[in-house]
């Protein structure tokens, strides 16, 4: 993506901290020095750096410590210079180098949406109700529920058309993650880690108990495990709210939850569920799958300079007993979602959410083709098929 973006620019400078190892002591000696630091690259690579029509890319960033705390620099001593710095397990970075605020601007990226997996293959993502695409869309998403939407697996998806291939990539990066757990936790914190991030994706959907996740440990070691994979990316936090109006966190309940994985391929890869083989829908846990994928879905759409956040409601009281997928903001109300693995339009949590809260829109995401308003007297559930849920996340 960013040397996609550097095309635009009419010179481009890629640093890579994983290969030019020579630049780290220069960074290390010299990183509150820009300039330095310029001239230092520029006989390296050859090529011209002009603050103004230059974009510098510092790739894999988190090899370098020095390389990070420089960037404060350049953006106050030569702040025409335009510089883009990507790296894994950068939250652990910034928290030991103390970062200071407002220095450098932050966005979270996440895998490919649907949306965007669709624009991939050259598919008209506009709204047009004379466009009759909703074969279309129910095919990608066949393949998308199984390939997922890691950039890498979906190239390789586009060129071969193989799964087998898509497969094998999806068992690297999952070996790769695993490897890199003893770069941000202790060598006793390890297991309980690899026990959370194991059985992530067979918990899909279901509320957290530690107990579930492993009984060998006590609460606080798996808690701790949970903050640590979240702040990797490999997890999410889906917090139980009351949904009193936005933002949503002000009613959130930190010790109530749910967990859903970076993507939706890569933990049916965890599961060894074989995608060469069978369709996504003879997966076993299919309703958390769908789940998944929608918790992906709002992810990817929340303003990528905002570290993102998932809600779900649930009220537990004798006998009225409710719980809705998620929740998310609009505005200064909320919109609730409730999400079916079939087509079952049955929705008794949506219609006590929309009596107790009094929402002006709420989405029933369902596999059922029909969509538009339900007969209900103040028509605000919008059906929505899970093959068109982006449309519905899109600004109105």
């Amino acid at each position: 993506m960013v040397r996609e973006f550097g095309k635009s620019f009419k010179h481009f400078v890629e640093v890579n901290f994983e290969t030019d190892l020579n630049l780290h002591k220069i960074f290390e000696r010299h990183f509150g020095s820009p300039d330095i630091l310029i001239k230092n690259i520029t006989m390296t690579d050859h090529r011209k750096i002009t603050p103004g029509s230059t974009l510098v890319f510092f790739d894999e960033i988190h090899e370098c410590p020095a390389a990070i705390k420089s960037l404060r620099y350049f953006k106050e001593k030569i702040p025409e210079l335009h510089v883009v710095a990507a790296g894994s397990l950068l939250e652990f970075q910034l928290k030991e180098l103390g970062f200071p605020v407002g220095r450098v601007e932050f966005m979270w990226m996440f895998p490919m949406n649907f949306e965007e997996f669709l624009q991939a293959h050259g598919v008209n993502t506009d709204y047009d109700p004379d466009l009759d695409i909703d074969d279309i869309y129910k095919q990608h998403l066949d393949t998308y529920l199984l390939t997922g939407g890691m950039p890498e697996i979906v190239d390789t998806w586009l060129k071969t058309s193989d799964l087998s291939a898509c497969q094998n990539l999806m068992q690297r990066l999952v070996a790769n993650y695993r490897a890199d757990f003893p770069k941000y936790t202790t060598k006793a914190q390890l297991v309980p880690l690899r026990s959370v991030f194991e059985q992530t994706p067979r918990l899909w959907a279901q509320k957290i108990k530690y107990t579930s996740l492993d009984p060998e440990y006590r609460s606080r070691e798996l808690q701790t495990a949970i903050d640590l994979l979240c702040d990797a990316g490999l997890i999410t936090k889906c917090l139980q709210t009351s949904a009193l109006g936005s933002p949503l966190s002000a009613g959130a309940k930190n010790h109530h939850f749910k967990l859903y994985s970076l993507d939706a391929g890569i933990g049916q890869r965890m599961l060894n569920f074989d995608i060469t083989a069978s369709p996504w829908n003879n997966a076993v846990n299919k309703g958390g799958l769908v789940e998944q994928f929608i918790a992906q879905e709002i992810r990817s759409y929340c303003p990528p300079n905002v570290e993102p956040e998932l809600f779900f409601w649930h009220r537990e009281k004798q006998g009225a007993k409710a719980e809705l997928d998620f929740v998310i903001s609009s505005g200064t109300g909320v919109i609730p979602i409730e999400v079916k693995s079939g087509t079952s339009a049955h929705h008794p949590s949506l219609d006590r959410f929309i009596e107790e809260k009094k929402p002006h829109r709420a989405l029933l995401v369902s596999f059922s083709p029909d969509c538009g308003l339900e007969k209900n007297p103040r028509q605000i559930i919008t059906h929505v098929p899970v093959w068109k849920f982006f449309l519905s996340m899109k600004p109105r």
